[in-house]
């Protein structure tokens, strides 16, 4: 038995595939410069997501959340290019087979944003709060409870974790487990990022993720420093001086969240998100360019087949359920032509149709199994026909064996992309028959979906069962019971077995060390994961990034943090190269007709003495009454007398679009103070106001939509 494990022994034990779909011709960074700039201001626009504004790890979710938290606060362990956990970062690991001990090392001095020593007491602070019984996030899971003492420190009878020791220099932390898997090569059961204790000494655990602490005054130890949040979805961030890879080379960063029209609406360096609307709408600008990197998440389609016991307080599998019916959830995968989505989105070069709920990059995926990647709507057709649904309403859809209408209820989250493939998918369905509607009509925000989901809210229980399909995108790593697993929190689906677990269970076994092993149960596991449809695998993605001409050592591929070709945020630069100018820059109109709209700029003089009131009380909480107004219409922005982004949004949907474009104007004089103007961006006008109350204080904007 091998006694000590490292990060290269382990690496070699498994011997995992690095073979991962990309872009064949894309790099993985862009060059350097030959005249670069010291310091300047990077903007990044991040598609697909809206922010939360809570950027602790531990509560936090969402691609740009996610994105923030590398910059200001990133694990110890790093992961390498095939997605195994490295010694790349600030801190070494060390596995003992043996002992069943995990012992994790800082190498390097680190610092605080606060100008405090970072210390392993901070990573066991996380591991503390993680496994806390009035913990409410999502972080905890079956995978924590192999930590030997965290079951009964959750259960309240022990008042630390009995398996993690640290050195009397707090630099050395040995985590002792009750057994290994093979999935913590990926990190599972691995949690290696610190949380200040200091900054939470006096926050309770219930009241974590509302703390200022886990938002705008979060601390961390990363390259960048969170200066001021915009809002939810546009943040600032200045550099670390005291940075351990060394002080990055730009002095801020402007990080905006949106859809598509940020290109248009905004002066952005950098773009990051779906290739779709970057593919689509970078070509209109010649002096950017493409790199890419591997994306480690998979999304799917999965069945809500479960029903809430009220008294046990859990959800439980309910056969009688329309979509627990696996020949009709079989059909359903048949149903979706998944290469028509990837060619209306222009996708070709970046995505297949998935053949498994495996990721490649593990190299356990089954090649041989071609999954619901197969469209035939003849097989399909044939399932339902065999299995009672032959019956029609009168406008063509198929009723349940029983006879009764059938409506399934489906619940996507919202962006652009899933605005256009969404009725795509309800018409493959509909053309075998089957009735799909959006949840509420509408796609949701992505943040309501996984607090439905995956919070457990009790009164939030019930209205789950509302729900027969829900779309999520997951990093399955080695271990798929962190998903699919019965106790999984991510596992909305309700779907268990004996079988199911039992496979589950040996993947999870330190037997599964052994390749041949390994490959044989995933394997099987994918064929059982196909054959009960429990949920739908979409596609296999690579992550395209569009870069302007004027950034130079830009990578977002793991590995190697200290070297170009990496997510190495240090080593970053800006060139002297003029900035892109939006092809569809916005007009201006000043002093247009608002006869029609007074009540909102009546409310301006609230808005004011509220953010006054604010002001002089020191307090981030702004409570405005407002007129009644679409909440995707109104926003309010108020920064200081020099412009700072101190930016508090009523309604912060989609406002950071419109918000960046007004910054700017407002930077280069284009908007008067006390003068009504409207501004065209694409198909929408927005009526602006602006107050100056500089240099005795703060200024703000409101601004709505006028028209779309």
């Amino acid at each position: 038995m091998i006694k000590k494990l490292t990060a290269l022994s382990l690496t070699a034990i498994i011997a995992i595939s690095t073979a991962i779909p990309t872009f064949a011709m894309l790099p993985y960074s862009t060059p350097p410069t030959d005249t670069p700039i010291d310091g300047g201001t990077m903007i990044i626009g991040v598609l697909g997501h809206h922010g939360s504004g809570v950027f602790n790890p531990l509560f936090s979710s969402g691609g740009y959340d996610a994105f923030i938290q590398e910059l200001i606060l990133p694990p110890l362990l790093v992961v390498g290019t095939n997605m195994l956990i490295s010694n790349y970062g600030p801190a070494s690991f060390e596995f003992d087979a043996e002992d069943l001990t995990l012992t994790i090392t800082l190498t390097e001095d680190l610092f605080w944003h606060d100008g405090y020593h970072l210390t392993l007491d901070d990573l066991l602070f996380a591991y503390e709060v993680i496994g806390h019984p009035d913990y409410i996030g999502h972080r905890f899971n079956q995978n924590f409870e192999r930590i030997i003492g965290m079951w009964e420190y959750r259960e309240g009878e022990a008042d630390y974790i009995s398996g993690i020791k640290l050195s009397d220099d707090k630099m050395t932390m040995v985590i002792s487990y009750e057994y290994f898997s093979p999935s913590m090569l990926f990190g599972d059961s691995i949690w290696s990022t610190p949380i200040s204790r200091r900054s939470f000494e006096n926050v309770p655990v219930s009241e974590m993720e509302w703390a200022a602490q886990s938002r705008h005054e979060i601390v961390g130890y990363g390259a960048f420093i969170l200066d001021d949040i915009v809002s939810a979805n546009a943040n600032e961030l200045s550099r670390n001086y005291n940075f351990w890879l060394g002080t990055p080379y730009i002095a801020h960063l402007l990080v905006l969240a949106g859809d598509n029209t940020l290109l248009e609406n905004s002066i952005i360096d950098v773009l990051i998100g779906n290739a779709t609307s970057i593919m689509q709408d970078i070509p209109y600008h010649d002096n950017f360019s493409y790199i890419a990197h591997p994306n480690t998440s998979l999304g799917f389609t999965a069945f809500q087949m479960s029903k809430f016991n009220p008294i046990t307080g859990e959800r439980e599998f309910d056969a009688q359920r329309t979509i627990s019916d696996i020949n009709l959830r079989r059909a359903m995968g048949y149903s979706i032509n998944e290469q028509r989505i990837i060619d209306t989105l222009g996708r070709q070069s970046a995505e297949t149709p998935a053949i498994s709920a495996v990721m490649p990059f593990s190299g356990m995926v089954y090649e041989e199994m071609l999954g619901f990647s197969v469209f035939d709507t003849d097989l399909a057709n044939k399932i339902l026909d065999e299995a009672g649904y032959t019956k029609r309403d009168s406008e063509g859809f198929r009723m349940t064996p029983e006879g009764l209408p059938m409506t399934l209820t489906w619940a996507v989250h919202f962006n652009f992309v899933n605005e256009i493939i969404v009725p795509m998918v309800i018409e493959d369905w509909a053309n075998v028959g089957i009735r799909v509607e959006l949840w509420q009509n509408d796609l949701v925000e992505f943040f309501t979906l996984t607090d439905l989901l995956f919070h457990n809210q009790q009164w939030w229980d019930f209205e789950i069962d509302d729900i027969d399909l829900y779309d999520m995108a997951f990093f399955l790593g080695f271990n798929p019971t962190t998903v699919w697993g019965q106790y999984s929190e991510f596992n909305a689906t309700g779907y268990a077995s004996e079988e199911h677990t039992a496979m589950l269970d040996r993947l999870a076994s330190l037997s599964a060390i052994d390749l041949d092993y390994a490959q044989a149960v995933f394997r099987d596991w994918q064929i059982y994961f196909y054959e009960n449809a429990i949920a739908i695998p979409r596609r296999y993605t690579s992550m395209v990034t569009a870069v302007s001409n004027r950034v130079a050592n830009f990578s977002r591929r793991p590995g190697n943090i200290r070297e170009v070709s990496a997510m190495a945020v240090h080593l970053w630069q800006l060139s002297s190269e003029p900035r892109v100018t939006p092809q569809n820059n916005p007009t201006i109109t000043a002093q247009p007709d608002f006869s029609a709209t007074n009540l909102l700029f009546n409310a301006a003089d609230q808005v004011f003495v509220d953010i006054m009131n604010m002001k002089a009380n020191n307090s981030t909480e702004l409570e405005l009454f407002l007129p009644p107004v679409h909440e995707r219409d109104f926003y309010v922005m108020a920064f200081d007398a020099d412009l700072a982004l101190t930016h508090y949004d009523v309604y912060d949907l989609v406002s950071s679009i419109l918000a960046s474009t007004v910054m700017l104007h407002l930077a280069a004089g284009q908007i008067e103070p006390y003068v009504p103007t409207t501004i065209d961006a694409g198909e929408t006008t927005w009526a602006v106001f602006f107050e100056d109350l500089s240099p005795g204080g703060w200024s703000f904007v409101v601004y709505f939509r006028l028209s779309r």
